[in-house]
């Protein structure tokens, strides 16, 4: 209620937010209102089939197969890998705990690596410490939407008869050496999280060029249930509302609205559920955790499949304004690494205190990202349970106290950018110099 009351003390009326579902535009979520009691739709349909060969076609992939969640595409893979309990996998300690989640699942042992400080990703240097008798598979995480040194990984994969699983989710049309994430590594998996460059609310999408694993994969995704229609039904309520009730237009009412039937939501029916539950904060698997994509989630990919493109361009060309003006206040800004394409689903800086920040930017009506303010994200996560040993990954850790995500989505005008760097100029002194 008090963000209600001080919504009309601020002197901005609009708040500029990371993740309005950055995707959907208010004509598609009135579509989508529109699929709530259209029951037919949340099973089986040609529908799935069509946004499957879409993505391949897309990412330049043989074969591609849905899912609910992106996470519940990991955990397959791992079972149609048949990596078992007691066998270990590498990651980076820099990641969100669906990930870790999955591995703990089969009863995988994950072996956490430390990251690379300027690019976030993985330091293959640790990886090839972290190999032992009983590695079967090395995750490797596009971070932010940046690949990883996926030659140096595919090499080491390679000499020591490892499955390279490529972490693409937040990735997304992001290239390495002029060829798309996705094709690099024995399978990648993909997000369609609300958070993501294109949504469904949630989702995911399998890649391979091995007809074998597409073949595995296939055989496992067939014995997932489809998720429940009060699952469903919620997800496409925040698909509906969040877009117009933040939208800038309708941003007089729409923000109190918001807030107020979030907190009625949590006084209530908690039906807006979040991205990750609380299972899944403990590492416990969650009820309809192994299911598969439905026809109505697979006809929004469809129309968001035909804008990302776009979407990435518009995240690229505001990504190059922030570098221009991060420049003249010789602000660190993101480094790009040789022979990457960066699609840049985040826009990260370096301060010195991450919470601090975005306290800041909060009172002056912006809303940064905190990817990642534990190595495990997020910091709820219990790490105990995922095998992480606290002081294990140096950089990751100052990492997670002192990254920021700035906005930067297809929904941002010219003012919002600017808003944006003027907060960043005013307390210049508190971020990382060149």
């Amino acid at each position: 209620m008090n963000n209600i009351l001080n919504y009309f003390n601020r002197k901005h009326i609009k708040k500029i937010y990371i993740n309005p579902l950055p995707a959907i535009s208010k004509r598609e979520a009135l579509q989508i209102a529109s699929f709530f009691f259209k029951q037919e739709l949340f099973g089986a349909g040609p529908e799935i089939k069509q946004f499957e060969d879409e993505f391949k076609q897309y990412a330049n992939n043989k074969y591609a197969l849905s899912f609910a969640k992106a996470r519940v595409g990991l955990y397959t893979i791992l079972k149609a890998l048949n990596i078992k309990q007691g066998d270990e996998v590498i990651l980076p300690a820099y990641t969100c705990v669906v990930v870790p989640n999955a591995l703990s699942y089969h009863g995988i042992i994950p072996k956490y690596v430390d990251i690379e400080p300027k690019t976030y990703n993985m330091d293959v240097s640790a990886v090839k410490k972290a190999i032992t008798k009983k590695t079967k598979a090395i995750i490797a995480h596009h971070i932010y939407g940046q690949p990883c040194n996926l030659s140096e990984l595919r090499e080491i994969a390679r000499k020591y008869n490892l499955y390279l699983i490529e972490d693409a989710a937040q990735s997304l049309g992001a290239e390495y050496k002029h060829k798309k994430v996705g094709n690099f590594g024995d399978v990648a998996f993909f997000s369609f999280d609300y958070t993501k460059n294109i949504t469904t609310g949630q989702g995911g999408m399998i890649t391979t060029n091995n007809k074998d694993i597409y073949e595995h994969i296939l055989e496992i995704q067939k014995t997932y249930s489809f998720p429940s229609e009060k699952y469903l039904q919620c997800l496409l309520l925040n698909l509906t509302r969040i877009p117009i009730l933040l939208d800038s237009s309708f941003n007089i009412l729409g923000e109190p609205l918001h807030h107020l039937t979030n907190a009625i939501d949590s006084k209530t029916l908690k039906i807006l559920s979040p991205s990750m539950t609380a299972e899944e904060m403990s590492a416990a698997m969650p009820a309809e955790y192994r299911s598969r994509m439905p026809a109505v989630l697979a006809i929004i990919g469809r129309q968001q499949l035909n804008k990302i493109d776009a979407i990435n361009r518009i995240r690229i060309k505001n990504a190059d304004y922030f570098t221009q003006e991060l420049e003249k206040m010789n602000i660190a800004a993101p480094v790009i690494a040789e022979d990457r394409t960066h699609v840049f689903l985040r826009y990260t800086l370096r301060c010195k205190n991450n919470q601090e920040m975005a306290a800041i930017f909060n009172k002056h009506q912006i809303n940064i990202g905190l990817w990642f303010n534990n190595p495990l994200y997020p910091a709820t996560a219990d790490m105990g349970k995922l095998l992480y040993a606290k002081g294990s990954c140096k950089q990751a850790e100052i990492a997670s106290r002192q990254v920021i995500n700035l906005p930067n989505h297809a929904k941002m005008t010219e003012n919002d950018l600017e808003r944006v760097i003027a907060v960043v100029k005013r307390y210049k002194e508190e971020f990382n110099q060149k």
